[in-house]
This record gives C-alpha cells, sequence and structure tokens, in this order.
C-alpha cells in the first residue's frame, strides 16, 4: 500500500471538531464589537477578491458612498457574508476541515499561514463562554485560513461560492416573507397610517446601514420599523425571551417579530432597558407595544 493509500485509510475525521455552531456564531451578532469587526474583516476579503475583477463597486441602489461585490449591476448576495452567521458556522467548520484533510489527504501536519502555525491538532473551537477578547482572537486566526483560501470560499464559480448564495437566498426569502405578512396585517397594528415606505429588497443602505425595513407615516408622526422572522418567542412573568439576533444600533422606534402566518409581536426600542445577552434577547413586558395570534 502507497503512503498516498494509507493516508487517505487513517481514521481520524473524529479529530474534525465543531469548531463553531449557530448559537455561537449567532451571539456574535449581538455583540457590536464582535460584530463590526467580523463585518469590517470579511469585507476586505471580499475586496481583494473582487476590486481586481473590476466588480467592487458603488451599490446601485444607493445615492450614498456604498461599495460592494456588484455582479449584474446588482448588489451581489455575497454581501450578506459579513453578517449571515449561519455563514460564519459554515466557513468556520469548514476550515477545521481543510486542517484535517492537509492530514488525511496530503500527509501534512503543520501549514503556515501569514506567520502563524495551522495544524489538525490545534483546531479552532469556540465556546459560548469565550470573553470578547478571546473570541476576537481567534476569528483573527480562522480569518487568516479564510484569506488564504478565498477563491475557494468566495469566488464566484466556485462550489463553496454557490453553496453560500443558497444560504443568503433562503435567508433573504424568509425575511421578505415575514415583512410580507407584516405589510399585509399593519392596520391591525397602527389605525393612523397615511402611507408607508419599505426597503428595496437585497442592497438597501438604509436597512444595512441603520436596521430599518419600514417608514410610517402616522397622521401626526413618523415611526421606523426593524422585521425579524421567528417564531419562538417565550413568555416569562416579567419578559419576553427570543433567540434572535437585533441591531444594538439600530435606529428604529419597534422592534417586529414575525411567525408567518400565526403571530406578529411589537415592541418598542428602549435600548436602556432591553437586554441583548449571548444566549438571546430580553424584552420587558412593559416594552410591548402589541401582539396578535392569527391561527386560532
Amino acid at each position: 500500500m502507497t503512503l498516498q493509500e494509507r493516508l487517505k485509510t487513517l481514521k481520524i475525521d473524529p479529530l474534525l471538531k465543531m469548531s463553531l455552531n449557530d448559537e455561537i456564531s449567532k451571539s456574535w451578532q449581538r455583540n457590536n464589537r464582535i460584530k463590526l469587526f467580523l463585518r469590517e474583516e470579511i469585507n476586505k476579503i471580499l475586496r481583494e477578491i473582487y476590486e481586481p475583477l473590476g466588480m467592487w463597486k458603488q451599490n446601485p441602489k444607493s445615492e450614498k458612498k456604498d461599495i460592494g461585490v456588484i455582479i449584474n449591476n446588482e448588489w451581489s448576495p455575497l454581501m450578506q457574508a459579513d453578517t449571515n452567521y449561519s455563514c460564519h458556522t459554515i466557513i468556520a467548520n469548514r476550515c477545521n476541515k481543510f486542517l484535517v484533510n492537509l492530514y488525511r489527504v496530503k500527509g501534512i501536519e503543520e501549514i503556515i499561514i501569514d506567520n502563524e502555525i495551522f495544524s489538525y491538532k490545534n483546531q479552532i473551537i469556540f465556546n459560548i463562554n469565550d470573553t470578547e477578547s478571546e473570541t476576537i482572537e481567534k476569528i483573527k486566526k480562522f480569518l487568516k485560513i479564510v484569506k488564504y483560501k478565498k477563491n475557494d470560499i468566495f469566488l464566484i464559480g466556485s462550489p463553496m461560492y454557490h453553496e453560500l448564495i443558497e444560504l443568503f437566498n433562503k435567508t433573504m426569502g424568509i425575511g421578505d416573507k415575514a415583512q410580507k405578512f407584516y405589510e399585509e396585517n399593519i392596520n391591525d397594528f397602527f389605525d393612523d397610517i397615511v402611507n408607508y415606505v419599505s426597503t428595496k429588497g437585497r442592497g438597501d443602505y438604509n436597512d444595512r446601514k441603520e436596521g430599518i425595513d419600514l417608514w410610517l407615516n402616522h397622521q401626526s408622526k413618523k415611526t421606523t420599523h426593524q422585521i425579524k422572522s421567528i417564531c419562538n418567542i417565550e413568555e416569562h412573568d416579567d419578559y419576553y425571551f427570543l433567540d434572535v439576533s437585533v441591531s444594538q444600533t439600530s435606529k428604529c422606534n419597534y422592534y417586529v417579530f414575525v411567525c408567518i402566518g400565526k403571530r406578529i409581536v411589537i415592541f418598542e426600542n428602549n435600548k436602556s432597558k432591553i437586554e441583548i445577552k449571548n444566549n438571546g434577547v430580553y424584552f420587558p413586558k412593559k416594552l410591548l407595544y402589541k401582539e396578535k395570534i392569527y391561527d386560532r
């Protein structure tokens, strides 16, 4: 048996650990420092790939300076890679798989990337109890592998590119359905609406930068709304708990949570009273504006 044949039969797959799960990656989106750091670094990597191809351009849906990947004059779904927590889970675990496969297929125990030694023996494992600083240091490390393998991950036409685009389109579709359901039933919550404006879909600058999906003009005021699709809303004595990520910097007046076809729950946005923790978001009951169940 040749060396290559022996390497392929090595039973080391149990060494491939789950480096990241959605529970942890979702918690990153609740921490503004981690979220903004990850967003900036991933966008740097996307720029490295697409600027030389002439595809790093001004967002055609925004009059403000807003640069990103433009394909066929459209804001690319790739621009969701900076904040999509499931994308981060997939990529981090793929990085560890890359290290294991280097050994399993090629017999390479260590590889040096950007002056750092990587090995399947020392995989990058994230824990829910990691401190903010520990998390950022680990993210810096796995991003070195992402940068090294960037074309295999993000370049248009690569197998993983198509996997990620499918994920982004699915996520976007769920969000669109939640927003549509809310718009169809919005008069159940406000009886003084004159008109409203909604986001323009993928690439909308105000949605991405301000965390707003709807702008309502009432008879005597204006309000803004951020909409999230979620069905697991736990009600406790003094608060509601939601395993969801919300923008800490959103300028919305209301957070709207939609269980499509079943329930809509709306909370007032008061940052001093909302608790955003690693495991989810806690809304005091006094912030409940209104809720309605539709599937009785």
